[in-house]
């Protein structure tokens, strides 16, 4: 434990962080570091030469500075502590022990996804990325929302594929459907059918996701107690569709082929 707090204490300055991260993509001279920086080159030269007896960093024969392989690993953590601590407040009540813990190691490729702290503005870009959908969409959540249901016929009719996953047993209330309408329902279980939309139940539903090819429109995690309340990140970013489009191929392979439980009268 006692390597593992000197590290810590290495990274805890704002400025070796830039370093160790600048220093990823090519080897640099002390000077190119302090103007990148904007900073001293006596400056710079404290910090480099504290990564250095760190073992992140070290000086190349020609006088460049540039980081080393444990540097490189130890960068690639960095990340997903920025993810968490940026939205620590979110987190804080948040069990992300319920994704399998692959994904959690990888939780970095989250940094360019934005939080957002409106459930209506996500059931609006959910409505948005459905209907701009050329591919695919995946959807997993703990309940269908009402207004997603014309959206994905529309979305099939023009060739969409979709897959939903829901918690096993899962069924639509009579009262939600009486909602919905007859023929709505009756043209998305005909979707269901034909194959056109595709459904499976996992064990659990541990976040709330929905995503095309385009983006991803919703990404949140469970709650403490295990439940959904549709808060999270959204992204363009192709780091973060490929997390989730992992994420749910991993869960989708080992959940149970979903059946149609609902009544129409």
């Amino acid at each position: 434990m006692e390597r593992l707090s000197n590290l810590f204490f290495e990274l805890s300055h704002e400025d070796r962080l830039v370093i160790l991260h600048t220093l990823r993509e090519k080897p640099l001279k002390l000077t190119m570091i302090a103007s990148k920086m904007n900073i001293s080159s006596q400056e710079a030269y404290r910090h480099i030469q504290r990564l250095v007896d760190s073992g992140l960093v070290a000086k190349t024969p020609e006088g460049d500075y540039k980081i080393t392989a444990y540097g490189h690993q130890i960068n690639k953590l960095i990340p997903g502590f920025n993810v968490l601590t940026n939205h620590q407040d979110y987190f804080k009540t948040r069990d992300l022990t319920l994704i399998p813990e692959k994904f959690l190691l990888r939780i970095g490729e989250l940094n360019n996804a934005s939080l957002l702290n409106d459930v209506m503005v996500t059931i609006f870009d959910l409505e948005v990325m459905i209907r701009e959908a050329e591919e695919y969409v995946c959807i997993m959540l703990d309940q269908m929302v009402m207004n997603l249901y014309k959206p994905m016929i529309e979305a099939t009719e023009k060739g969409v594929e979709i897959r939903v996953m829901r918690p096993q047993g899962w069924r639509l209330a009579d009262e939600i459907a009486e909602k919905i309408g007859k023929e709505v329902l009756e043209k998305t279980i005909s979707q269901i059918r034909s194959g056109k939309i595709v459904q499976r139940e996992p064990d659990i539903v541990p976040v709330f996701l929905a995503f095309s090819e385009k983006e991803v429109a919703a990404l949140s995690f469970a709650k403490l107690d295990g439940s959904l309340d549709y808060l999270g990140f959204k992204s363009g970013s192709e780091e973060v569709h490929n997390w989730c489009l992992g994420l749910f191929e991993t869960l989708w392979d080992s959940a149970l082929p979903g059946e149609v439980r609902t009544r129409v009268d």
